[in-house]
């Protein structure tokens, strides 16, 4: 069988933008922790990969918050979870996939 992933929404971009995304992150770093790039870089990342709960948002940005062992793995769940709260409460929504399956034929 093949798989075929079919997104069920418009995109993340169509609904809130790099600048809104980067506002809400910035708010849990030290502002010269990182040059503003990183934070534009970690807006887009959030945007494209679309997570759909705090652990994928942790495996998206996580890194960033062990930079300057600041915080423990716990509490940095705890920040993606408020990240992600603020993010939907802002018209983020996560990219559920359907999967649908293909019957292959012999050939």
């Amino acid at each position: 069988m093949e798989l075929e992933t079919k997104p069920t929404s418009s995109t993340n971009e169509d609904r809130i933008s790099p600048t809104t995304v980067k506002s809400v992150i910035t708010k849990y770093f030290n502002t010269d922790q990182f040059d503003d790039y990183i934070f534009e870089y970690m807006a887009n990342m959030i945007l494209e990969d679309n997570p759909d709960n705090a652990y994928d948002l942790v495996n998206i940005i996580g890194d960033y918050f062990t930079d300057q062992i600041r915080y423990n793995d716990d509490e940095i769940l705890v920040i993606c979870k408020e990240i992600l709260i603020n993010l939907i409460s802002l018209g983020f929504k996560s990219e559920r996939k359907a999967i649908i399956a293909q019957r292959l034929t012999n050939q």
